[in-house]
């Protein structure tokens, strides 16, 4: 009798041990294991669900809980629906038999294998990517290490920050401002841009000196357009190159600046000078926020999951936020040149 049971214990621990690592191979894949397969895909279509719902909805669930939770909610969420299935796998197996056949049970690992691969790429190519900047060019908004998150479905508006394949070498991607529409007219008059012949607004916060990448020293100003507002920068130095008198944007194109207006190389400079728009061809996307930032091996927290609609000084320029609080409240700003 004690024999007995000491096998019957040690078949039940076997497959115990088999139920937990086939069910560790992919949500759902376990309960294919006891021959509970309608159980196994379900649990095999939530998590694409999951992840193609909030793909899909990033910019509403931002807004609602914070861009800082974004990022954990896409990685989190499919990671406890695949604890909450080896949890239900025992429930399940209790009640189980036998078990099915090993080619049933790969069979089901490879497909909930290629339903993750899967789902990481659609979303990927055709609703969300990420991308490191690279450049200064838009500083302050965005600076050396900052990682953003891009819609690709997403239409663009005067103001926002586009992400694109450089027209003048493919084999580059650059992220600029938004400035003009297909049939808009860009010109300049010293540091205000006009927009079909109307001054964006522009509200001067005052000079600033703080360290990033290297020490730095720029009057910081808040502009608007459309209806974003964001900060801009012009930094003190000599060799600024020189804005062209007017631009019209193109059809099927956006004209785009950096917000580092004097030391960015976009559409007032390309074609040897000419100036010249990116087509909607090789917009890859919007830019949301970032969701994460780096400087060498340090993280700069104060800038992870942050917005890229909500303007926020470089840090060690705390000394502009009352005026920066001032320019926001203000409806129009003060255009200056």
């Amino acid at each position: 009798m004690t024999d007995a049971q000491g096998g019957g214990g040690s078949a039940q621990s076997l497959r115990i041990v088999a139920m937990v690592l086939t069910a560790l191979t992919g949500p759902g894949v376990g309960h294919f294991h006891v021959g509970s397969w309608r159980r196994g895909l379900s649990w095999m279509v939530v998590t694409p669900v999951f992840v193609v719902a909030v793909a899909t909805h990033v910019e509403t669930l931002g807004g609602r809980l914070g861009f800082d939770l974004v990022v954990p909610v896409l990685v989190g969420g499919p990671l406890a629906i695949w604890l909450g299935s080896v949890i239900d796998i025992f429930v399940v197996g209790r009640r189980a038999r036998r078990a099915t056949r090993v080619f049933v049970v790969a069979s089901a690992a490879l497909v909930s294998l290629l339903l993750g691969a899967g789902t990481a790429l659609g979303v990927d190519a055709f609703v969300l990517e990420a991308f490191r900047v690279p450049s200064t060019s838009m500083m302050p908004t965005l600076t050396v290490g900052d990682h953003i998150m891009v819609d690709k479905r997403a239409g663009l508006r005067r103001g926002d920050v586009a992400v694109f394949v450089f027209p003048e070498d493919p084999r580059q991607v650059y992220v600029k401002r938004v400035i003009g529409l297909p049939g808009d007219s860009v010109s300049f008059a010293g540091s205000t841009v006009l927009v079909n012949g109307v001054a964006l607004p522009r509200c001067t916060l005052g000079p600033a000196r703080w360290i990033d990448e290297r020490p730095r020293e720029a009057t910081l100003a808040l502009e608007r357009n459309g209806e974003q507002a964001y900060l801009t920068q012009e930094e003190a130095r000599h060799d600024a190159p020189v804005s062209r008198e007017m631009y019209t944007v193109k059809d099927g194109e956006i004209f785009v600046m950096g917000d580092n207006r004097n030391n960015s190389h976009d559409s007032r400079f390309w074609f040897g000078g000419r100036g010249g728009g990116v087509p909607f061809s090789q917009v890859k996307g919007r830019a949301l926020f970032r969701w994460a930032s780096t400087r060498g091996q340090a993280t700069r927290h104060e800038r992870v999951g942050t917005s890229l609609g909500v303007p926020i000084l470089p840090a060690g320029t705390g000394a502009l936020s009352g005026a920066l609080e001032r320019c926001m409240a203000s409806d129009t700003g003060h255009p200056r040149g």
